[in-house]
C-alpha cells in the first residue's frame, strides 16, 4: 500500500516553518530594532526568509536545484521580489484600514503562501515540473497510487 501525497501537502509544511522563521524575523525587527511599521517589518522578515525558504523547500517539496544553488536562487530571488511587492502593498492597505500589525500579518502571509506556490512550481525547474534524485526534469506525477 503505497499513497504518494500531493506535493502541496509538502509545500505547506515546509512553508509554514518558513513562516514561523519570518514571524521571528519580524518580531525581531519590530521589538529589538524599534521598527514600528508593520509592512516594514512584513517585507524585511520576509525578504531575509528567502534563503531559508529555498533550502526548506529543496528538501521538502521541489528537489535538487535545476541549474545550481546560486541560479536557483537567484530565480527564487526574482520570482518572490514580485510577491514581496504585492504582498507589502496589501499589508500597506490592511495597516491603513487600523489592522492591528500582527493581524495584518496573517492576512498578509494567508494569500501569499498559495500564490508563492504556483510561482515557484513554474521558477524551480523552469516549466512546473519536478526533478528526480538525479537532477533531471520530471514531470509532476498528479495520481495518487494506492
Amino acid at each position: 500500500l503505497t499513497i504518494k501525497p500531493p506535493r502541496y501537502l509538502f509545500y505547506a509544511i515546509s512553508g509554514f516553518l518558513c513562516d514561523v522563521v519570518q514571524l521571528f524575523v519580524d518580531l525581531a525587527v519590530h521589538f529589538f530594532l524599534h521598527v514600528e511599521d508593520p509592512s516594514m517589518c512584513w517585507a524585511i522578515g520576509f525578504g531575509m526568509s528567502i534563503v531559508v525558504r529555498h533550502s526548506s523547500h529543496r528538501y521538502f517539496t521541489f528537489g535538487a536545484y535545476v541549474g545550481g544553488y546560486w541560479r536557483s536562487l537567484g530565480r527564487m530571488y526574482m520570482g518572490y521580489s514580485i510577491i514581496i511587492a504585492l504582498s507589502t502593498a496589501f499589508n500597506v492597505a490592511m495597516a491603513r484600514m487600523g489592522m492591528p500589525h500582527y493581524i495584518a500579518f496573517v492576512s498578509t502571509l494567508l494569500w501569499t503562501g498559495f500564490v508563492n506556490y504556483f510561482i515557484l512550481k513554474r521558477l524551480w525547474s523552469f516549466g512546473g515540473s519536478g526533478v528526480d534524485k538525479d537532477g533531471k526534469l520530471e514531470k509532476e506525477d498528479t495520481s495518487s497510487s494506492v
